[in-house]
């Protein structure tokens, strides 16, 4: 039996995937914005640094994902999953508190 061949994804890089997706999601923002979903801390110097080559400015403090972000989310499905599902879970309870 051959051992299969697993990314492994750093803390960082989870953290990265999941800002890709919530920009894929809601479009161009603020770290400020992304942070109230939850995307860490480091939301800033991640977008800022952009290692990976993920995100771009498109205004002051204002952020997206580019191409190369969207290519990639296709390598991570399930960590896209797991942060799409926090994010239709996020809309249901803003809508719930709506209604009341």
């Amino acid at each position: 039996m051959f051992p299969t061949k697993k990314k492994i994804v750093t803390s960082y890089k989870e953290n990265a995937i999941q800002i890709a997706v919530y920009l894929n999601d809601i479009g161009a923002t603020s770290p400020k914005k992304l942070r109230e979903f939850n995307s860490g801390k480091k939301t800033l110097s991640i977008l800022y640094s952009n290692f990976y080559g993920w995100f771009q400015r498109v205004d002051r403090g204002i952020y997206d994902i580019t191409v190369k972000g969207k290519q990639e989310l296709m390598n991570f499905p399930g960590l896209v999953k797991k942060y799409e599902k926090y994010l239709k879970k996020r809309r249901e309870t803003a809508e719930d508190t709506e209604k009341k």
